[in-house]
């Protein structure tokens, strides 16, 4: 009888048991977001726009990573520092950069700074993203798309997007543009400018 009585009290306890387990919440995983700062120096933005090309410096810029996924960040240029590449002659080269810098075209005594803003990052494959955000130059915000390489090593990451072309006449640039006045063919200049971005960033602790 004693022994019945043992049986009966076990499995009295077992549906006890079995909803305290129940009702334990399972635990949840989080996937961390790292923090990538871009180095500066080992950063440019090039440019090209006819037979001109050059580059442009990062002055600062930040990335966030979600499972080596990048999900927000954005990147400031420092628009006085464009740099010419394709003159050899001090002169030309020196006249073309400041002509860039100057209200006719980047404006940047009163813009000195643009800055792209993430907005959205897709998957294609491995390690190809197509990127979407604002690019604002000379305080005017529009949304480009443009598919980019992303490599993690380490501590370290790298992105190197491919070629991609804005219309300049959308950031308000329109100085010798052919749909905009009537000017002498020899200082007519393409509405396009192409971009290619080169980063390195560090990871923070």
């Amino acid at each position: 009888m004693t022994q019945i009585i043992r049986y009966i009290l076990l499995f009295s306890f077992i549906p006890v048991f079995s909803s305290a387990f129940a009702l334990a919440p399972p635990e949840s995983h989080q996937s961390d977001t790292l923090v990538y700062r871009i180095d500066t120096l080992k950063s440019r933005i090039y440019w090209k726009c006819d037979i001109h090309n050059g580059y442009v410096l990062v002055k600062r810029g930040m990335l966030k990573v979600v499972d080596n996924k990048i999900v927000s960040g954005e990147i400031v240029m420092k628009m006085d520092s464009i740099v010419d590449l394709d003159i050899d002659y001090a002169l030309m080269k020196g006249t073309l950069e400041n002509v860039l810098r100057s209200d006719v075209f980047f404006d940047v005594k009163n813009f000195p700074e643009a800055n792209f803003r993430i907005e959205d990052v897709e998957e294609i494959h491995s390690t190809t993203f197509q990127v979407t955000g604002d690019l604002k130059i000379k305080g005017i915000d529009n949304c480009i798309r443009f598919n980019s390489k992303m490599y993690i090593q380490n501590d370290s990451l790298i992105i190197q997007s491919e070629e991609f072309t804005i219309n300049r006449l959308y950031w308000g640039i329109t100085a010798y543009s052919e749909h905009i006045a009537s000017s002498d063919d020899s200082f007519v200049v393409g509405d396009g400018i192409d971009f290619q971005i080169s980063l390195v960033g560090y990871r923070e602790d």
